[in-house]
């Protein structure tokens, strides 16, 4: 048994993973995965990163499933700050910024947590920016007068008309219509700015995992028992095939 295990990959870094030997960390989600935790019997299961296209992205039956069971879900950053603003009338815990500009309607698709990452074997490392990152290194760069507020309103827009896959700090530049030098300053400059708003929503989920669980919070317990519809018993069938 073991009292949390939380879902993530590009959010974090392995230091940070590392600074948490008290938490089980697994890859980031997918369908079944939230049945597969359950077996371990945790008190709390966190989701931050979870995989949108490549595999079945997770279902919100199966975090209905989980809390219905006595078990504690947050999310957070990216893929757990999607469902938490979906399920947070039904007892899931959202939290950090991403979480909040969701669930106001500020940010309505999916592509805006959405990056891609190496594998496993490299820890699941981020090799595109997220447009919630690049929005908030924007603001900070206008906040401190490092950028006019019309040349990061250009830069946005530039930045949301690349597609996640290729979305990096020099592809974002040289999306502008400036010169070479200026392009080539504008990418240093983005990246030394860079505000990594999923790191930090991420880091804050497992404060407040830690904290709760050292506080002895108990779980929210859910009611609410989903209805066993086909792709809720599919999901089910292949955690278990997989065990």
């Amino acid at each position: 048994m073991t009292n949390a295990i939380v879902f993530a990959g590009p959010s974090l870094t392995k230091e940070d993973i590392d600074a948490y030997p008290d938490i089980e960390f697994r890859a980031p989600v997918s369908d079944g995965d939230l049945f597969k935790a359950m077996a371990a019997e945790p008190l709390v299961i966190g989701i931050i990163d979870g995989f949108f296209g490549d595999r079945v992205s997770i279902l919100h039956k199966e975090i209905l499933h989980a809390m219905s069971n006595g078990i504690a879900v947050y999310g957070a950053a990216s893929m757990g700050a999607l469902r938490a603003a979906e399920l947070s009338d039904y007892g899931m815990i959202g939290v950090g910024d991403v979480f909040h500009q969701v669930s106001i309607g500020n940010i309505t698709e999916d592509e805006a947590v959405a990056v891609t990452h190496g594998p496993a074997e490299m820890n699941h490392v981020a090799l595109s920016v997220a447009t919630v990152d690049v929005q908030a290194t924007l603001d900070a760069m206008t906040a401190r007068d490092r950028l006019s507020t019309y040349d990061a309103s250009l830069i946005g827009e530039a930045s949301r008309s690349i597609h996640f896959t290729d979305r990096t700090w020099p592809r974002i530049a040289d999306a502008m219509n400036w010169d070479a030098p200026d392009r080539e300053a504008l990418a240093k400059d983005l990246a030394k700015a860079h505000v990594q708003r999923k790191r930090l929503d991420a880091l804050a989920l497992l404060d407040r995992i830690t904290t709760d669980l050292r506080q002895g919070a108990e779980p929210m317990r859910n009611p609410f028992r989903p209805p066993a519809t086909p792709s809720f018993e599919a999901a089910k069938h292949r955690a278990a095939s997989a065990e």
